[in-house]
């Protein structure tokens, strides 16, 4: 999935995906209009963390595919990660 680039791709091609490096100045000037604090670890990483792990109770293929991931290794694996709400969920199966 890629969003259109706002200037088009040219005569014979109308939607072309918007630059990967447009992308990351205008996600970190509308964190600056946000007064957002700089999130660690990159610009797009933090974010597709917080996907794939607020996503972990849908189907791993399901977010591998929203996310952009080409399989579910890496989603698993560098991106899922444990939070309070998952763990608590775990611990409080079955009660």
């Amino acid at each position: 999935m890629a969003f259109p680039c706002p200037e088009g791709a040219g005569p014979g091609k109308p939607v072309a995906p918007l630059h990967r490096r447009l992308a990351s100045r205008q996600l970190v000037k509308a964190e600056a209009l946000a007064e957002l604090e700089k999130l660690k670890s990159g610009i797009w990483p933090p974010y597709r963390r917080a996907l794939a792990t607020e996503r972990k109770g849908f189907s791993d293929i399901d977010v591998a595919a929203a996310g952009g991931w080409s399989d579910t290794r890496a989603l698993k694996v560098a991106y899922q990660q444990a939070d309070a709400k998952s763990k608590l969920s775990v611990v409080n199966a079955g009660t």
